[in-house]
């Protein structure tokens, strides 16, 4: 009876509230025609920026046009002039506007075109081998001089923009035993410029694989290189630093750690679905304890979502810097009796990411 009561008293609230709002408009609409004038002027030519009222009343202006990032949007912060984002932008590019169209990209395409030009490198014996790799990868550390981090705060489509022409598809192709031998495309994962003489940066385990395999690497623009060396590499922290054949290349700067709570946009090729930007926040940083003598390992976690395929993938902040990079996936399910048929028992998924500093061990100043 008591629950009766209530949503009878809920729905006579709701219709008392919609009678005085009906009211209330009315009442507003009979005082703005009573303030406006008898006889209105003839509206003059109104062009897409701006409107026309009549005398004494305020003239709206022209749309912004200076890129907003989300924080100033939400939260009223001063205005980042479109001069300083400007500079922020490597030389060529420019800013993000509304009817700027957009880049479809068709999937099966790409993945052709990546096959077809990485067949044809592993052929001319340009790739470097599995056997060399696997020697190559128990190096710890390479000297490299390092771009300076971006200050400049930018918006999500500045920062995909900026990022994308530096973020690449890297593919495996295993070749058969038959003669003559045959090469087939396998895998792939994500990895990103680290310098400009073709120095690039993934995961540990996308090269931790079988034997007569051999790795490519392709741009956005379709460009196709052999990956030739594997720099420096560490298993613990699934990082790994190898160098390609391209020059003259975008490198992505390594940004300082980002505080638990900062935004963070994750670029990655999930499953087939080639330069997805996802967005998300650092939700914590988590250590977990070795034996004797290891070193701990560190990762960092983000709302952002990935998937496989995504390994590899650099996690950006605000200001276009990699403060991550995309490393696994880790269920949380709720345990229940084998015997009970009621579905699934996923509950989230943990979004577990290399954090910069890791990255940044590997690396030694000239």
């Amino acid at each position: 009876m008591t629950h009766w009561l209530e949503r009878r008293w809920s729905r006579a609230a709701c219709l008392a509230g919609a009678i005085v709002f009906v009211a209330a408009g009315s009442l507003g609409a009979s005082l703005l025609l009573k303030d406006s004038p008898a006889s209105l002027p003839a509206p003059a030519q109104i062009s897409e920026t701006e409107t026309h009222f009549s005398p004494g009343r305020r003239v709206a202006r022209k749309p912004r046009t200076t890129v907003l990032c989300e924080q100033e949007v939400l939260q009223g912060q001063p205005v980042v002039p479109q001069e300083a984002v400007v500079k922020a932008v490597e030389a060529g590019n420019r800013p993000v506007v509304a009817d700027d169209e957009p880049v479809f990209i068709n999937d099966e395409e790409f993945s052709r075109n990546f096959e077809r030009k990485a067949i044809l490198l592993a052929k001319a014996g340009q790739c470097l081998s599995s056997r060399d790799m696997k020697k190559q990868l128990e190096r710890r550390q390479v000297t490299l001089e390092l771009p300076p981090p971006r200050t400049t705060v930018l918006s999500p489509e500045e920062v995909y923009r900026l990022a994308a022409p530096s973020t690449l598809l890297i593919g495996s192709l295993q070749q058969t035993r038959t003669q003559p031998p045959r090469f087939h495309y396998v895998s792939n994962a994500t990895a990103w410029v680290l310098a400009a003489d073709g120095v690039i940066v993934t995961n540990y385990h996308v090269f931790d694989t079988t034997e007569l395999e051999c790795f490519a690497v392709m741009t956005l623009q379709g460009e196709v290189y052999p990956v030739t060396e594997i720099l420096a590499a560490d298993r613990r922290a699934d990082v790994a630093i190898a160098r390609i054949t391209a020059k003259d290349l975008t490198p992505i700067p390594l940004g300082k750690s980002a505080a638990v709570g900062a935004w963070v946009g994750a670029l990655t090729h999930p499953g087939s679905a080639h330069f997805m930007f996802t967005q998300g926040y650092v939700t914590r940083y988590q250590q977990i304890g070795s034996r004797k003598n290891e070193r701990p390992e560190k990762w960092m976690s983000v709302s952002a979502d990935y998937a496989i395929g995504s390994s590899g993938g650099p996690i950006l902040d605000r200001y276009g810097n990699v403060v991550g990079m995309a490393s696994m996936t880790e269920p949380v399910e709720f345990d229940t009796d084998e015997r009970a048929d009621i579905g699934s028992t996923l509950q989230m998924i943990l979004k577990l990411t290399v954090p910069q500093i890791e990255i940044r061990r590997l690396v030694v100043a000239p």
